[in-house]
């Protein structure tokens, strides 16, 4: 009995720290992407109402956000290039001001590790 108590314990508590670093991941790369973002208005056409870049964004769940600069490093991982990954997945809905935040905010926040292999 006390071993499986332990073992119950342990679980836990191990659980309850990776979920703790997941979520601080994906606030630090909301916080990221945000920095990286401009204090202008978005333009007409962008945004349904009168929000800057950062004001658009900081409304975003950051459990969302962090899928896809998740996505972004698995592409990079994959090999595809910068290009690529925004030109076919994030230009067109996100534009540019924000797909490249995004970009970069992930190989910050995310996948550093993939910032010498940035092509």
């Amino acid at each position: 009995m006390k071993t499986v108590v332990q073992f119950l314990l342990i679980s836990i508590l191990f659980s309850t720290s990776v979920f703790t670093v997941a979520e601080s991941n994906s606030e630090l790369y909301k916080k990221r992407v945000i920095d990286l973002l401009p204090s202008t208005n978005m333009p007409k056409g962008e945004s349904s109402d009168d929000r800057t870049y950062k004001e658009y964004m900081a409304i975003a769940p950051d459990d969302t956000l962090y899928i896809y600069g998740d996505r972004i490093c698995r592409a990079l991982i994959a090999g595809r290039s910068k290009k690529s990954i925004l030109d076919e997945n994030f230009y067109l809905f996100w534009g540019v001001v924000i797909s490249d935040a995004m970009y970069f905010a992930a190989l910050d926040v995310i996948c550093p590790e993939m910032k010498a292999m940035d092509h």
